[in-house]
């Protein structure tokens, strides 16, 4: 393995590590969201458990952060946020 792919390789792994992160960071944030102000009934999700219903909601608004690129903005004040 060369020094330049060895390089992308870790720069890649570490750039996933962030994601990661952030995506943990934000879906905990959601989460508190939907357990704490929102009631959550969807069709056909409200047969489900409210875990299940919360997770998946989790899931499709980090989908939605990542595509349109404001998944740092609310990661930052998820930070701030904890650091009060």
């Amino acid at each position: 393995m060369t020094d330049n792919t060895l390089g992308e390789s870790l720069a890649q792994e570490l750039y996933t590590r962030i994601l990661i992160e952030k995506f943990q960071v934000v879906g905990e944030k959601i989460e508190d969201y939907y357990l704490t102000t929102k009631p959550i009934i969807d069709i056909p999700e409200f047969m489900k458990p409210l875990t299940e219903q919360i997770a998946y909601k989790t899931r499709i608004q980090l989908i939605k952060l990542y595509q349109n690129g404001t998944l740092d903005y609310w990661y930052k004040k998820a930070m701030e946020e904890s650091e009060v």
